[in-house]
């Protein structure tokens, strides 16, 4: 299979052909051209002999936005359990040891990674979320909270830095843009989990350095490799394990995320990191409070225990119901002949909280129409079915059991779906 890159991609060709399918693309220079970050963010130099053109970090630039914010740092030469030693320091330390190494005098391999930089200076827009992945769900509910928070990241590291072996958080999907710089990735094609997973569960860390006896048939597995290049848009499918490494002082803004086509995945995810939770806890299965001490396990292990699942799609769900409950004749006018520009004028990345309602308002006109709305409920509804039923968790006996609260508003929230789906 070869890695396809497509240097501009419609919106629904976009859905059809990726999103729906779960296939990895590359689209090219048309989604960032105008984004701020990568005007100011990056100095271009020709080079005399070839003419090409080189492109670095405006160090100066970044020092004056970002310089007294306190960033996360990871060592990459440095393993921590499954991930690297990560140490905090303010973003000024950071890009001077990178300045430095340059110089010859450190040789630690230091990546920036994770920071929240549009929540902690949501005046300044660096970029506008690409069309194509403007259906985010996981990202509006966060910024829906009383504390707000995010799945947007700021990435920077020096040439060789790398993210060991993973696939994305929830098993969401993830988007990534070069600033500048280039990015190595190696994807290992589905279906292939245990050719890199041992009897005990435990996954390769490093793809280009592992134990060969402790995964004998890995070298056996299928996978896709490209370069990412300076203002090119990766899109990573929902459940692909890759490994990424940085060539030449690399930037780059990543966003996890999901929505209609990958939600019964955020699922999947969640009851097969409860199974693994249940199983390692088995010795006290008999304790009082057994599964809220498996919540409290699947929280740190998955990010998410089910009473947030739950939450989340509440919150999505009275979005779409707001939506499909419109006025109708606003709603066949809106499909008929578009959106007003105003409706979409406020782009997420700006840090701005809306209401539920405009939420989605965010996202392109596509993903607002009204089949796609139908098609959104539809699947809020089967991530209800799997969470009520306890689907994919390999000991039933043991699924959770949620407050009768909570289960009447599962049901009456379902009702209204199938009240709108009967409609339609």
């Amino acid at each position: 299979m070869e890695f396809e890159r497509q240097e501009s991609i419609s919106v629904e060709d976009f859905a059809e052909n990726y999103l729906k399918l779960n296939k990895p693309v590359l689209i090219g220079l048309s989604a960032t051209s105008e984004w701020r970050a990568r005007k100011e963010w990056v100095v271009a130099t020709k080079d005399k002999a070839t003419g090409h053109i080189n492109e670095t970090p405006n160090y100066d630039a970044l020092l004056e936005l970002f310089g007294d914010h306190t960033v996360t740092v990871a060592h990459c030469n440095q393993k921590y359990f499954s991930d690297q030693e990560r140490t905090d320091m303010k973003f000024k330390n950071f890009i001077n040891k990178i300045k430095n190494k340059q110089e010859g005098s450190m040789t630690t391999q230091l990546y920036c990674k994770d920071w929240h930089f549009v929540l902690e200076k949501p005046e300044y827009v660096a970029y506008t979320t690409p069309a194509q992945f403007s259906s985010d769900w996981l990202n509006i509910y966060c910024q829906s909270k009383p504390n707000p928070d995010d799945f947007r990241f700021f990435y920077m590291g020096d040439d060789r830095t790398w993210t060991p072996f993973h696939q994305d958080v929830y098993s969401s999907y993830s988007w990534s843009a070069n600033i500048c710089g280039e990015k190595h990735w190696t994807f290992i094609l589905p279906g292939q989990n245990h050719l890199f997973t041992d009897s005990f569960g435990n996954t390769i860390y490093n793809i280009h350095d592992y134990d060969k006896l402790r995964y004998p048939d890995f070298e056996k597995a299928k996978k896709i490799e490209l370069i990412q290049r300076p203002g090119e848009c990766i899109f990573v499918p929902s459940n692909w394990w890759h490994q990424v490494e940085n060539r030449g002082v690399t930037i780059s803004i990543n966003h996890n995320w999901c929505n209609a086509y990958n939600v019964t995945n955020i699922i999947g995810r969640l009851h097969f990191d409860y199974s693994n939770v249940v199983h390692a806890l088995r010795d006290i299965q008999d304790m009082d409070g057994f599964l809220e001490q498996c919540q409290i396990v699947l929280k740190a292990e998955n990010g998410m225990s089910h009473s947030e699942c739950i939450s989340f799609l509440l919150y999505i769900a009275s979005v779409y119901l707001d939506l499909a409950n419109d006025d109708e004749s606003e709603g066949e006018d809106q499909s008929e002949n578009g959106s007003d520009d105003d409706d979409y004028a406020i782009d997420p990345s700006s840090g701005f909280r809306p209401d539920a309602s405009f939420s989605i308002a965010y996202a392109d006109p596509y993903f607002t129409s009204q089949p796609s709305i139908i098609y959104a409920l539809s699947r809020i509804k089967k991530a209800f079915e799997m969470l009520v039923d306890g689907t994919g968790i390999s000991n039933i006996k043991y699924k959770p059991v949620f407050i009768p609260n909570l289960l009447e508003t599962i049901e009456s929230t379902t009702k209204e779906i199938d009240s709108v789906l009967s409609r339609n």
